[in-house]
């Protein structure tokens, strides 16, 4: 019975994306403490979490479990539609208290509001959004390169802290782990097409 109650909580954690917020901004906070920063201002990190929520929340509110299917997220997903949307109405207000905070590093911030609509507009059953759903390659790259903004290169523009040049030894590893990324991604999906 206890393992049936920790599944559940565990499902609600990671697919209410909970998990995935709080991620984000715990990497943005080690972006910073990793060289001596300090953390990004609280207001940052409630926008960070808000924002995150929001954009997955309404990402898998969109998302129709009948055709895009996991073992264990699309049974959760199709029973707890009404979750992400309520969760998507609740951090999308959070988030638009904590942006009025945040408005002093809107031109920071709107690259980050343009890459996750971008990546959410596949879902959005209009033309011609649902065109966009052919490019699931550049989608999935979009979003590596949206995390890699998000976490890494906007925490150091929020803080505004004079630029050294260890910052940019730390951003490079960071894109050498992207491009990383993407290649394993290619190399993932020639793999299975073959």
């Amino acid at each position: 019975m206890q393992a049936s109650y920790n599944r559940k909580f565990f499902d609600f954690i990671i697919f209410s994306n909970i998990f995935i917020a709080l991620c984000a901004v715990a990497m943005a906070g080690y972006s910073t403490h990793v060289f001596s920063l300090g953390f990004p201002p609280a207001h940052f990190a409630g926008f960070l979490f808000f924002s995150t929520l929001a954009s997955y929340s309404i990402h898998w509110y969109l998302t129709d479990e009948t055709t895009e299917t996991t073992a264990s997220r699309t049974p959760w997903l199709s029973k707890n539609k009404r979750l992400h949307a309520t969760f998507f109405v609740i951090s999308s207000i959070g988030c638009a208290f904590f942006l009025a905070k945040e408005l002093g590093y809107i031109k920071w911030i709107l690259p980050a509001i343009f890459l996750t609509l971008l990546y959410t507009a596949p879902k959005f059953p209009f033309r011609p959004f649902t065109t966009l759903k052919k490019f699931i390659l550049g989608k999935t790259i979009l979003l590596a390169l949206m995390w890699t903004y998000v976490t890494s290169a906007l925490p150091f523009f929020i803080v505004e802290k004079p630029w050294n040049p260890v910052y940019t030894i730390f951003l490079s590893i960071v894109l050498h782990l992207f491009f990383l990324y993407v290649y394993y991604l290619i190399s993932g999906i020639k793999t299975t097409t073959n």
